[in-house]
């Protein structure tokens, strides 16, 4: 008795539902819920309506059509509202979709060849848009690394040229920042110094740059900041002087503490110590009202 032939089990396929225009195309909902957006160019060459039934590998090919549709789209999106690097835009592909080296490169090619995505362009902009700001040539090289920027891009001379530009403009930078810092005299240069260190800037352009922007003070300018330094140097005597006090130190164990905390703040000896003169009058002053009165 011969066996009977197993019937091969039939083919999955899929019917259109519906259509119905969306962002520019075509949505199509087929029977299982799930939808896929048509060109208008598919569509018409397709010749999708209601009730179509498509078969497992037409539907396979609309669905891959769609990805790439959706893709371009928003690569076309992205690079019309801003400049990126090549490394930028392909991190954004890989996180956002998965793609594969391979699927980049293709899809960026017309991009680079259109001048669309150009990492030197991208480098002169980004320098260019810098200028006249408190960034040295090192911060600024380290970001443009970081935005993926070829290293034979940043040795081209333009580059070069645009990545040192705004050490010539340091000095009205740091002066601005010298008059704009909070301390003393001493303390203002310490932060100075030590953001345009952070910054970027050599410890040789920075010095530089301190040093002509103090020279290039004004006397009035000078004269404000000394103005500054007297506030805040009564502000913290008073404060130091009274919270040593309240410890209950012999007076050349106070004197000694009081010295040393605002020394330490970089007021001058001289100044500290009309600062403690002062205090001490205060608080004996205060003393002899407060017998007289008991």
């Amino acid at each position: 008795m011969s066996e009977k032939r197993k019937k091969a089990p039939a083919e999955k396929t899929w019917t259109i539902e519906s259509l119905e225009p969306y962002r520019g195309g075509l949505k199509a909902t087929f029977s299982d819920g799930k939808s896929l957006l048509l060109s208008p160019e598919s569509y018409v060459s397709g010749y999708y309506y209601p009730g179509k039934v498509l078969s497992a590998g037409e539907f396979a090919a609309l669905k891959e059509e769609a990805s790439q549709r959706k893709v371009k789209d928003y690569l076309s999106r992205l690079l019309s509202s801003g400049r990126y690097t090549v490394k930028d835009v392909s991190d954004r592909l890989v996180r956002k979709y998965s793609l594969s080296e391979k699927e980049i490169r293709v899809l960026l090619a017309p991009y680079q060849e259109a001048g669309v995505l150009d990492d030197e362009a991208y480098a002169m902009d980004f320098l260019e848009s810098r200028q006249g700001t408190v960034s040295g040539p090192r911060q600024l090289e380290s970001k443009l690394r970081e935005k993926g920027v070829p290293e034979e891009v940043l040795a081209q001379k333009e580059v070069r040229a645009l990545l040192n530009e705004n050490e010539v403009l340091l000095p009205e930078a740091a002066r601005k920042l010298l008059l704009t810092a909070t301390g003393t005299l001493s303390q203002r240069k310490e932060k100075v110094l030590s953001s345009l260190l952070r910054h970027g800037f050599s410890l040789s352009v920075s010095q530089e740059a301190l040093s002509s922007a103090l020279s290039s003070l004004s006397d009035e300018e000078k004269e404000e900041l000394k103005k500054q330094e007297s506030v805040g140097l009564t502000r913290e005597a008073a404060l130091c002087y009274n919270s040593l006090r309240h410890r209950k130190l012999e007076e050349r164990a106070l004197r000694t503490k009081f010295f040393q905390s605002l020394r330490r703040k970089g007021y001058a000896l001289k100044d500290i110590e009309d600062a403690y003169r002062k205090e001490k009058e205060k608080n004996d002053q205060g003393s002899d009202e407060y017998g007289r009165a008991g």
